[in-house]
């Protein structure tokens, strides 16, 4: 997490493996500290996510809800082992 101000950029690198990502199901990745909760309901952006082989898996995004909750989605159409997830979110705080 960088902060400036009001303003945080978060950035998402993770290589714990998570097998068995259903399609267009959370996965809680983490809880933020309510210092770094954004101001808003939620925020969706777009990440890279690759399987267990490092092939990108298409339609990836991320959910960051304002109770700090962030969640991973994969919209493959199928289960997939997700190895690897990439990605930033910039927003502000309260």
């Amino acid at each position: 997490i960088t902060n400036f101000g009001k303003i945080v950029i978060l950035n998402i690198t993770t290589t714990e493996q998570k097998d068995n990502v259903e399609n267009n199901k959370a996965t809680v990745l983490t809880t933020l500290d309510a210092k770094w909760r954004p101001n808003v309901t939620l925020i969706t952006n777009s990440v890279i996510a690759k399987d267990e082989k490092y092939t990108i898996i298409p339609n990836c995004y991320v959910i960051l809800r304002k109770t700090g909750v962030l969640e991973f989605y994969q919209a493959s159409g199928v289960t997939k082992n997700v190895r690897q997830i990439l990605g930033q979110i910039s927003y502000s705080i309260s």
